[in-house]
């Protein structure tokens, strides 16, 4: 009898594992390339893909996050990935791949920043384009786009230089101006001068340096940021997949703008332990606000707006730093909006 009743025993564990073997190896293979090094930048698919979560596991999916950084294209990895895979990469940088190097393949199924993250921080007043001719100013490679578009023509009047990853040389105004994302080194800077944050910096009488929004700028120049995109042959043949993966992915998002800031940087460590935790948490403010507007109030989170697309278009053709201007339907054929069906939350943490 005994027997018999560690033979149903053995059975059952071998049932079980079975099953969980089938339940794993039924999950779809997905890989995901952020544009940068893990952090609140990609919490939502880090959120997504957690334990704690499972987002990704109930939509079946078995994502692997494959962390960017310095001379990682996120672009080019996605389209050299034979898998089912996901980039998140600048809307300016998809225009540009798509009509001045001719990757059809790309497109665009959604957006996380509504609005622009990037900045420029300078020693001086803008008032106009030619406040900055004759000025140095440091750009990212690859970010410099906004920049060229504001200038148009008189690009070649400003001398633009490409900046490390350190804002020293404008702390030590070594430069007159420097790119800034908000949710970092824009932290970096405001810090330096006692500043919580950019709403401390707004309402200071004295301001010991100046911040513009590219929208403040121009309006025309406040671009979305952030795309998240694929391959048209994936969208195709995997749709419902796509939809999986988007939907998770601002499940994920929707998780980190209602759950305790120490909690999302707890789950962001276990994908790079080498975070600064209350960095992250200010970063984190200022990126989930970046998530959110009038649009995905309607819409739900990672809506594309065509006029973004079109406008951007324009500026860049105008800098001459698009090889053509796209037509209406161009420019529809690069982005597919897939609805996440996933709300912000009327309370959030920020």
């Amino acid at each position: 009898m005994k027997k018999v009743i560690r033979l149903m025993i053995v059975m059952s564990v071998v049932c079980l594992l079975g099953v969980q073997l089938w339940a794993g190896e039924s999950l779809t293979k997905v890989s995901y390339y952020p544009a940068w090094i893990n952090h609140w930048e990609n919490a939502g698919v880090l959120v997504a893909i957690s334990d704690q979560t499972k987002f990704y596991q109930d939509a079946e999916l078995k994502v692997s996050d494959y962390a960017g950084g310095p001379a990682l294209n996120p672009i080019e990895r996605m389209l050299n990935d034979h898998d089912i895979s996901f980039a998140t990469s600048y809307s300016w940088l998809v225009l540009m791949a798509r009509i001045n190097q001719g990757l059809d393949n790309l497109i665009v199924v959604a957006t996380d920043f509504q609005s622009p993250a990037l900045y420029l921080v300078t020693w001086f007043p803008i008032k106009e384009k030619k406040d900055l001719f004759g000025r140095t100013i440091e750009v990212w490679q690859g970010y410099e786009y906004p920049l060229l578009a504001y200038l148009g023509e008189d690009k070649q009047k400003v001398n633009i230089r490409y900046q490390g990853a350190s804002m020293e040389p404008f702390l030590l105004k070594q430069v007159d101006g420097a790119h800034a994302m908000i949710y970092n080194e824009l932290l970096t800077v405001l810090h330096e001068y006692g500043f919580n944050n950019l709403e401390e910096y707004y309402v200071a009488e004295k301001k010991p340096f100046y911040v513009y929004s590219f929208g403040e700028l121009d309006p025309e120049i406040a671009w979305e940021e952030n795309s998240l995109i694929t391959t048209k042959d994936t969208l195709y043949k995997y749709p419902e997949i796509v939809q999986r993966f988007v939907s998770a992915t601002y499940q994920g998002w929707r998780w980190v703008m209602t759950h305790d800031a120490e909690k999302v940087v707890d789950i962001m460590f276990a994908f790079n332990n080498s975070l600064d935790r209350s960095h992250e948490i200010a970063s984190g403010i200022e990126i989930n606000k970046l998530m959110v507007n009038e649009n995905t109030e309607l819409y739900g989170l990672g809506y594309i707006n065509p006029d973004s697309w079109i406008s951007m278009a324009r500026k860049l053709f105008e800098a001459g730093v698009l090889d053509k201007m796209p037509t209406v339907a161009e420019l529809m054929d690069i982005y597919s909006p897939i609805p996440s069906g996933v709300f912000q939350p009327k309370n959030r943490n920020t």
